[in-house]
């Protein structure tokens, strides 16, 4: 029951047991690590998904917040895990080439340097690939557009700029040209272009 309302709803229900979920959990771990049954790691790396998210919904209770209550860093639990999951996966297949495909945010890697205070609490997924596969293995592309209705009305956003050429499409080699530093709504987490250098989050912007 517990799972299920984690699976379907995103939440921990307040009316169920923490502390006996996680007396429950630590015993199924330690009964996996001493079966041979898990010899790929895959149940225990399962179990330790499922604390961390049981444990972020508990205390944190991202779903539940409204959107003015919501911030960027409450996806930092999930943004971990997810990192988690795509570095097992990489470690169970070396040498091979892996293409991921989702927001933009959450594929950034550093964020600090952008002028907003909320991103500058927020740690992505990329962030945590870049330091575990190396900088130089991983290359991460925003994809952003001229959908965003206030970027329509800021002439010094990049989506603008881009509009402004012949080409319905475009792309940006953000490690190649001499400044990076604009505004865009490539993190797409509001309506509200955030400037800040952009080569710090990612190496390519492709804009539609």
């Amino acid at each position: 029951h517990i799972l299920l309302r984690m699976v379907e709803d995103l939440t921990f229900s307040k009316n169920s047991d923490f502390p006996h979920f996680e007396k429950l959990h630590k015993q199924v771990s330690t009964n996996l690590s001493m079966s041979p049954d898990d010899s790929s790691g895959f149940y225990g790396h399962l179990l330790h998904n499922i604390i961390r998210t049981a444990q972020d919904y508990y205390l944190n209770d991202p779903v539940g917040k409204s959107k003015k209550e919501w911030q960027a860093k409450d996806s930092n639990i999930r943004d971990s895990l997810m990192a988690s999951n795509l570095k097992f996966i990489k470690d169970k297949n070396p040498g091979k080439k892996i293409v991921c495909w989702g927001a933009s945010a959450h594929f950034a890697n550093k964020l600090a340097g952008f002028d907003n205070e909320e991103l500058k609490k927020f740690t992505p997924m990329g962030g945590y690939i870049k330091k575990w596969i190396g900088e130089e293995e991983v290359y991460n592309i925003a994809f952003t557009s001229l959908s965003w209705d206030s970027t329509t009305t800021i002439s010094d956003g990049i989506e603008y700029k881009l509009s402004q050429r012949t080409s319905s499409y475009g792309y940006l080699d953000l490690k190649s040209i001499s400044d990076s530093s604009f505004y865009s709504s490539a993190l797409a987490l509001d309506e509200n272009p955030v400037y800040g250098r952009w080569s710090n989050a990612f190496d390519g912007m492709f804009f539609t």
